[in-house]
């Protein structure tokens, strides 16, 4: 058992501590102190606007001095938007990449334009690939390394010195070339749940595009059963970055096509535009698939998710009862029920039909005397009625005796 204090014993080494505690804090911060001045904002002194480094129909969409961070599902062509952005930097009025209002290039003052590819997940013929996909894009050679265009394979680095190599090739390039790409940048540390290291690496990086006025992209992976950026990283990287592109796939797009939307923009949120791919043939005879711009692509109506009685047709009680029917004279009330709910989904185009939606079918078509229900509740079975049976042999709507 500890040995007891006296409460005036405890409070002078609370005492104590406190003032170690203190004194350890301005020893700490005595520059930031003497500083001060350097951090206060002037509202006599404001600073200039910011360049952009893309547009979105005119207006600033991704600027000097920040992040961006492009995110998506696996597989959802998040590389390919980052190559084809390069290339957009670097050549603006290339042939090869298409055109789209919501993504524009700025030329930059000082005839700064250059981008910097980090790769930290491939292997050296993919991201040669990569770099080729860069230049052709661009409109330049692909067999040969062209100006203010660096691509670094990282992926035989320990993490611990990833970063170190981003920070040597910004002190070396990033003066004329402003647009930086870090393809994985989850592989710069251990643990993207790591608060305290995520943290600290997304304010390196914010203080890397700051002193290189850079732009710098961050390629980061959704979450696989939500829309979140993944880990901590993902967090704090959206919370601090100008703008978050956003890849998907939707089922309802031509194979191949991906949409990109904004749903992060400090500036001027850009309207949702699309990524398709070609391939194509390089020079030494090899296959190189590259990403284009679409400004719109047709696309079918949202499938709805739950079917729903309202709005059947009478042509389609009919076809609905001889699909629960299935070429019987009479079927259970729970065969006819699945047959016949299947049937309608299929005709809205829905995923699904709910358990209460099924029921309230069968008890439509019973009261539009479509089909008829004999025996007792437990042993019931259905049978087609009257306006079944006569639209079924003379094609004709109804009976006249009977209303709609």
């Amino acid at each position: 058992m500890g040995t007891l204090v006296s409460a005036e014993e405890l409070a002078t080494w609370l005492t104590s501590e406190a003032n170690k505690i203190a004194s350890d804090i301005d020893a700490g911060s005595m520059g930031a102190n003497a500083d001060l001045d350097k951090y206060r904002n002037d509202l006599s002194q404001a600073p200039p606007r910011p360049q952009s480094v893309f547009l979105t129909d005119g207006r600033p969409l991704a600027t000097l001095g920040n992040l961006v961070v492009l995110t998506g599902k696996a597989k959802t062509q998040k590389s390919a938007l980052a190559a084809l952005l390069c290339g957009l930097h670097l050549n603006p009025a290339s042939p090869r990449l298409g055109s789209a209002k919501a993504l524009q290039a700025a030329t930059l003052a000082g005839g700064r334009c250059g981008a910097i590819y980090f790769d930290t997940e491939q292997g050296p013929w993919h991201v040669t690939q990569l770099h080729r996909r860069v230049a052709w894009l661009a409109n330049r050679p692909t067999d040969a390394n062209g100006a203010n265009l660096h691509v670094f394979a990282l992926r035989e680095l320990p993490v611990a010195e990833r970063l170190s190599v981003i920070e040597q090739a910004l002190d070396e390039h990033a003066a004329m070339c402003p647009f930086v790409v870090v393809d994985g940048a989850r592989d710069l540390l251990d643990d993207i749940n790591d608060a305290g290291a995520s943290n600290g690496l997304v304010t390196r990086l914010l203080q890397l595009s700051t002193r290189h006025a850079a732009l710098i992209a961050l390629i980061i992976h959704e979450n696989k059963g939500s829309d979140q950026v993944r880990g901590h990283l993902g967090t704090e990287a959206v919370n601090k970055c100008e703008l978050v592109l956003r890849t998907t796939r939707d089922e309802r797009l031509p194979k191949g096509i991906v949409a990109v939307d904004a749903p992060h923009a400090r500036n001027v949120s850009p309207d949702a535009f699309f990524l398709a791919s070609y391939e194509t043939t390089l020079a030494d005879g090899s296959l190189l698939w590259a990403p284009t711009l679409e400004e719109t692509v047709s696309m079918p109506a949202a499938r709805q998710k739950f079917a729903r009685t309202a709005g059947i047709s009478v042509a389609d009680f009919q076809v609905i009862a001889a699909s629960g029917f299935a070429g019987l004279e009479e079927q259970t009330v729970s065969s006819f029920r699945a047959l016949a709910s299947e049937k309608l989904v299929e005709l809205q185009g829905a995923e699904s039909c709910s358990e209460p939606v099924a029921r309230a079918l069968v008890d439509l078509l019973v009261a539009r005397g479509y089909v008829v229900r004999q025996g007792t509740t437990k042993n019931a079975v259905l049978k087609p009625g009257e306006r079944f049976i006569h639209q079924h042999f003379t094609g004709s709507e109804t009976p006249n005796r009977l209303s709609l």
